[in-house]
Order: C-alpha cells, then structure tokens, then sequence
C-alpha cells in the first residue's frame, strides 16, 4: 500500500476498523466469502478501468480486483492469490474507483 489510500493516511478508528475485519475474515473460508453480501463480509469484483490508481505490474489482466468493506462502506481494494487476499488499497474516502 502507498500514497493516499496507505494505512498511514487512516485515523485510529479506521486502523482498528481493518484489524478486525482482517480478522473476521481470517475465520472464514473462501466459499462462505463468496455467498456473503458485499457489505458485511463479502466481496465485490471492481472493475479495472474504474480504478483511479494504477495497479502494480505483477497485478495481470486475469487477477480480478476485489472489495472488502472494512469500515462502514470503506473499501480494502486488493486481490486473491490461491488461499491469500493482497491489499493494494484502502478507500476510505470513496475516491479510488467509481462506486454504483
């Protein structure tokens, strides 16, 4: 993470927002993930080309881009790697990619 969507940009409210759902997440398996709504545990695929950062190179056109919500509707942006989830972004200010 870097720039203005690093966790050094968050307030200590927003820090301890994205402890626990990290942990939260930690318990659940992937499938469960994937049948939970997007704005409790689940996840949502975010689109590339509504994303206001670059992704980093290693990041390749079929590794889906994916939204966790961590506090309120403030968004862990990141992707998944076999069993790992990668946090590239923290939206905290709903400025990293067009939301519907």
């Amino acid at each position: 993470m870097g720039g203005k969507y690093c966790l050094s940009h968050c307030d200590d409210g927003e820090k301890a927002a994205f402890a626990d759902t990290l942990h939260k997440l930690s318990k659940l398996t992937w499938a469960e993930i994937k049948h939970a709504h997007k704005h409790g545990c689940g996840s949502e695929i975010i689109p590339r080309e509504s994303l206001n950062a670059g992704l980093p190179p290693h990041v390749t056109d079929e590794v889906n881009v994916l939204a966790f919500r961590f506090k309120g509707k403030a968004a862990m942006v990141g992707y998944r790697d076999d069993r790992v989830f990668y946090v590239l972004f923290l939206d905290r200010d709903f400025t990293l990619y067009r939301h519907s």
